[in-house]
């Protein structure tokens, strides 16, 4: 991506206004050392956002609120369901930024070697 690899990746229409779509980043920890890789502060000192939101997806009690970054939120999964324990504000995100996000997924999938797609 733009940003470094994203784990799970979404579009959906605006809810702010009713023109749009709004995208959504999140990045799966399963470790406090992944929490604190030099890839996740790469992300979150980044000047493009993952999405319009961004989140932390980790097991229950991992990771605290407190300890993600302030344009980040936080997801638990406690087994059974995803609890949001700290919701992400919105960050303003560019439709060029958005497209630029769209075409990396589509031009290499899961990390495969495919042709470019040419618009």
């Amino acid at each position: 991506m733009p940003v470094g690899i994203c784990d799970a990746w979404g579009m959906r229409r605006a809810t702010y206004g009713s023109e749009g779509y709004d995208a959504m980043g999140i990045e799966v920890k399963v470790s406090k050392q992944d929490f604190r890789s030099k890839s996740q502060i790469y992300k979150e000192v980044s000047s493009t956002p993952l999405g319009n939101y961004q989140y932390i997806l980790c097991p229950s009690n991992l990771i605290l609120g407190e300890e993600c970054h302030k344009e980040w939120g936080l997801l638990w999964w406690n087994g059974e369901r995803m609890i949001n324990k700290k919701k992400a504000p919105r960050l303003e995100m560019s439709a060029q930024q958005k497209l630029d996000v769209l075409l990396y997924f589509l031009n290499n999938g899961m990390n495969e070697k495919r042709p470019k797609l040419i618009i």
